[in-house]
């Protein structure tokens, strides 16, 4: 369904377990449904060159996924920098994220973040987060919703300061 103007996908397509693949590049799409991870059987997903913003962690559950290519959408979730890898590397990240809900520990470390990756605000339970070795220079405040964390560590990077609410989250 390339080229073409789509601005969503049906919900429907979600309940196709038997897609293999799934290429939307060159649409007007801004938004993909979390329950895209339903499709099992999916090895080919393409949706470059569309306004797509947030990625969901929930496509990391597409176990046969080989072939995903994400370009030229303007992402904030995950970051650019993470979005700008290879197609392996972004499912590696994005089921480092999936991993982290079960276990409450995340470890982003050498992954060149330059940006506070927004999904992990999402993590309620995590209780170890570790971005070492990164380029960060912003924590953001709303870190405090991360309320069961017990170690932080941001070591190895650009910050100029940290938000009160890290102290706050570490209480």
């Amino acid at each position: 369904v390339r080229q073409n103007m789509l601005e969503k996908l049906p919900l429907s397509l979600n309940k196709n377990e038997k897609l293999k693949e799934l290429r939307v590049d060159d649409n007007k799409l801004i938004e993909l449904h979390k329950d895209l991870s339903n499709l099992a059987h999916l090895h080919t997903f393409s949706v470059t060159k569309n306004q797509i913003l947030v990625m969901p962690v929930d496509i990391g559950l597409c176990e046969h996924l080989a072939t995903f290519e994400v370009s030229e959408n303007p992402w904030k979730s995950p970051p650019p920098e993470i979005m700008s890898l290879p197609g392996k590397e972004i499912l590696a990240y994005l089921r480092k994220h999936l991993k982290a809900r079960k276990t409450n520990k995340l470890t982003l470390d050498a992954h060149n973040l330059v940006n506070f990756p927004p999904e992990i605000l999402n993590l309620h339970a995590l209780k170890l987060l570790s971005l070492k070795q990164n380029f960060l220079t912003e924590i953001p405040d709303e870190i405090a919703v991360l309320s069961q964390l017990e170690v932080l560590h941001l070591d190895d990077n650009k910050l100029p300061s940290l938000p009160d609410s890290v102290y706050q989250t570490a209480s």
